[in-house]
């Protein structure tokens, strides 16, 4: 601490609500009716909640998300011993980063003095009020301008972005304050814009115009006058320097835009690995674009749809713009007609399959559509024989066993039929023939059972040369598509 009498400045820190802003784009086009300049004015917008009036004091209003939070220097702590806790803390929420653009320099310090007005309600209603008498007023972009005083200044912090107001400000407690920060000429042009997931059927009027201010542009709604007249509202996004910035501010009802969708999935390669056919697979998807203009003048339709980071553009020009998010294409719609756009995705997908499990009817299908040529076609279709021939062994097989069953059922009737019978007269040689019939059926039982392990045998050989051959399958078309 310092001794003796001297001055003491005390800073802190008060809760209050944020700030906001209010922007106005008074624009006057180009001959050609689809350029032009206009003037951004932006206005900040704060509220005394404290319990005290501010009388002139200095204002920093601060464009970004800076993280703040509360913490308890006054309570005491004792910590405890021999238990430690983790300190408390407070997840932080997600960040939005958006593109951002920054306007000019303005300053203009407002306040109402009538005891309820100064709500940012009414001020934001007494600013639009004041934009659509601008045709009545016959006031043009200069003399707008002019009638602006500007006096702030701008500090870039790298995160955030700074607008100190030079002119002390004073707000009643309970009161806002309506201070202009932005005052810059943009150079703009119109854009029909149109995304399904915004809106449905038409584009939406836009302007757009670059950034190149130096400053950032804290989100806020914006009021379009354009030659005089009212043309309608929209959003500014939180938007950084040199970033374009597009403000959709009316439906262009003359134009009209659906969608037709198809898809399809096409089988575009074959190539062999080891015991196994890959297959490659082409998932399509069309999104044909119907624009109908019903206007007496031709359209420039910009059709924006998202990316998609599975599927990419095949067939379809490379689009006029991109951003992180979406893609867009400028698509010229003569008056009173009908124009059509196709948008083209692909995506590549993989399959495998096991050689010996492939069908005749695949090998037709492949050498239709040219995916194998005709030394594989042969190769493969000599395989196929060879698994062929396993099923066959193995449906003499299958028969084996059910005429061995057959041959048990028997026997064992046979035997009933035995043990009834005596041996002597008649009976005697009735059992006799009984018992040829069954050293006959167990001699048919022993021939079966040999011919089974024959054919295993030869199921095992022929496997070995199917293993062969798959092999060589491998070696010859691996390298293939």
């Amino acid at each position: 601490m310092s001794e003796g009498e001297h001055d003491l400045v005390v800073h802190y820190v008060a809760p209050s609500p944020t700030w906001r802003v209010s922007y106005r784009l008074v624009a006057e086009t180009d001959e050609n009716g689809e350029t032009g300049t206009a003037l951004l004015q932006g206005w900040g917008l704060f509220d005394n909640r404290l319990e005290e009036d501010l009388n002139d004091v200095q204002v920093t209003l601060v464009a970004g998300q800076p993280i703040s939070f509360i913490y308890d220097l006054y309570a005491s702590k004792i910590p405890e011993r021999p238990v430690v806790k983790d300190e408390a803390r407070v997840v932080q929420a997600p960040v939005e980063y958006r593109s951002e653009i920054d306007a000019g320099e303005v300053l203009m310090a407002f306040r109402d003095e009538s005891p309820r007005s100064g709500s940012s309600t009414v001020l934001a209603n007494r600013a639009r009020r004041v934009e659509k008498g601008y045709k009545q007023l016959g006031m043009s972009r200069s003399d707008v301008q002019q009638s602006t005083a500007i006096n702030t200044e701008t500090r870039d912090t790298g995160e955030t972005f700074q607008y100190v107001v030079n002119t002390p400000v004073t707000v009643k407690r309970g009161e806002s304050a309506l201070v202009p920060i932005i005052g810059h000429d943009v150079s703009y042009q119109h854009e029909l814009l149109y995304n399904k997931d915004k809106l449905t059927t038409h584009p939406v009027a836009s302007m757009r115009f670059e950034n190149q201010s130096g400053l950032t542009l804290e989100r806020g709604p914006v009021t379009l006058v354009e030659d005089g007249d009212y043309k309608g509202e929209a959003i500014i996004p939180f938007t950084k320097d040199n970033n374009s910035v597009y403000v959709p501010y009316a439906v262009e009802l003359g134009v009209v835009i659906k969608e037709a969708i198809t898809s399809d999935t096409v089988l575009r390669g074959i190539s062999i690995e080891k015991a196994y056919a890959q297959f490659q697979n082409q998932q399509i998807r069309i999104t044909t674009y119907i624009i109908e203009n019903t206007t007496d003048s031709d359209k420039t339709v910009t059709i924006e749809t998202p990316i998609d980071g599975n599927w990419s553009l095949y067939e379809t020009p490379v689009p006029d713009n991109k951003t992180l998010e979406h893609q867009r294409w400028k698509v010229n719609a003569p008056a009173k007609s009908t124009a059509t756009f196709e948008r083209k995705e692909q995506y590549i997908s993989y399959n495998s399959q096991e050689l010996r499990s492939i069908q005749y009817i695949d090998l037709a299908r492949w050498l239709e559509n040219e995916f194998i040529d005709d030394s594989l076609i042969d190769d493969l279709r000599d395989l196929l024989k060879v698994v062929d021939s396993i099923e066959a062994i193995r449906d003499i097989i299958s028969g084996n066993d059910i005429e061995r069953s057959n041959i048990y059922e028997k026997q064992e009737q046979l035997r009933k039929n035995m043990s009834a019978l005596s041996t002597s007269g008649e009976e005697g040689e009735l059992r006799q023939r009984v018992v040829a019939q069954l050293r006959e059926s167990q001699d048919r039982l022993e021939a079966i059972e040999q011919n089974t392990k024959d054919l295993n045998t030869q199921i095992k050989e022929t496997e070995e040369k199917i293993t062969a051959m798959i092999a060589e399958l491998g070696k010859k078309y691996g390298d293939n598509d």
